[in-house]
């Protein structure tokens, strides 16, 4: 059969990926939903103090998908068409997208020493980095893909970036639990390092 790609197809992959983030979204909240609908007599205060834990890993992990949503958006923004194999790699960001209501609340329910839960919360948005930079070669190699005014300076260094510095993190994690999810931090250094990457790549 043959495989055709189209602008209609092209809009329907980027309206079922924001489709498939607002779920994610959406269930990365029942939980704090479900707290608060059996909070009978407690006041605020004393309903945040007792979820204090679930509303700071509800607050990290909406601003994790945030994160990886506009790093997905972006590249986006920069393409005119879709292929197959970037096809399937979506699908492998969408599978990470919708993991991480698990592994948040695996990660909230683990005690706080469990490098376990850290790991897997960390490898699930590590998975998304990498998926993103593959997306990105993938447009690299099939400039037919990329919007022509986008083709001068599309690349994947900032992608690339994100992933050395999300394997950091995940390798500081395991081996210091007292800094968990802290750790990811480091991702605000993305734009410090894509800029070495680029110089490093132009020096040779």
């Amino acid at each position: 059969m043959a495989r055709f790609t189209t602008e209609r197809g092209f809009d329907r992959v980027v309206f079922f990926s924001d489709a498939t983030v607002a779920i994610a979204l959406t269930l990365l909240v029942l939980p704090l939903a479900d707290l608060a609908s059996a909070a009978h007599g407690l006041t605020t205060r004393a309903l945040i103090d007792q979820n204090f834990s679930a509303i700071v890993a509800f607050v990290i992990s909406f601003v994790v998908i945030a994160v990886v949503w506009l790093e997905h958006h972006r590249l986006f923004e920069s393409l005119a068409n879709y292929s197959w194999p970037l096809l399937l790699i979506n699908f492998v960001w969408l599978f990470a997208v919708v993991g991480l209501p698990f592994s948040t609340e695996a990660n909230e329910e683990a005690p706080g020493s469990d490098r376990g839960a850290i790991a897997l919360y960390i490898a699930n948005l590590l998975l998304a980095f990498v998926a993103i930079a593959l997306m990105r070669i993938t447009a690299l190699r099939n400039p037919r893909l990329i919007e022509p005014s986008q083709r001068e300076h599309f690349s994947a260094t900032e992608s690339i970036a994100l992933v050395i510095l999300c394997v950091i993190a995940l390798i500081v994690a395991v081996s210091v639990p007292a800094i968990g999810m802290w750790s990811l931090f480091l991702l605000a250094l993305s734009g410090v390092l894509s800029r070495l990457l680029r110089g490093m790549r132009r020096s040779r």
